[in-house]
């Protein structure tokens, strides 16, 4: 994610959830290996497309970002990761319609089981 105009704090905050939450398995870089996974697992004609979207402050759009802030907020206090001011400054800035945030690239990817012969065997 990032912030116009930069905001170290907020990508400070954000970075704080990431880390924290990959500690119960969540990869924020598995976009980049996912057309990888895929091929490895059989699948073959992978392809993959990304998408960002772009949010002010204040909007619809940055409800699913607060939402994920307050309800992870009680256990990143609990281990360290953020303190409570930390929290509501970045809340505060959620609120600003003077911010504009890109999120996270979300990331399709598919592919197909390859096709089965058809012939018998001779």
């Amino acid at each position: 994610m990032s912030t116009h105009p930069h905001d170290d704090h907020m990508i400070g905050v954000i970075d704080a959830i990431a880390a924290f939450m990959s500690r119960s398995g969540y990869e924020s870089r598995f976009g980049r290996t996912v057309v990888h996974e895929i091929e490895a697992a059989g699948l073959q004609d992978v392809d993959a497309d990304g998408r960002l979207r772009v949010h002010r402050g204040g909007s619809p759009g940055t409800t699913m970002l607060r939402l994920s802030i307050e309800s992870l907020s009680a256990a990143l206090v609990a281990s360290g990761a953020l303190t409570s001011e930390d929290l509501e400054r970045a809340l505060a800035t959620l609120d600003d319609p003077g911010t504009v945030f890109l999120s996270a690239a979300m990331i399709a990817a598919w592919g197909r089981k390859p096709l089965r012969s058809t012939r018998s065997p001779s």
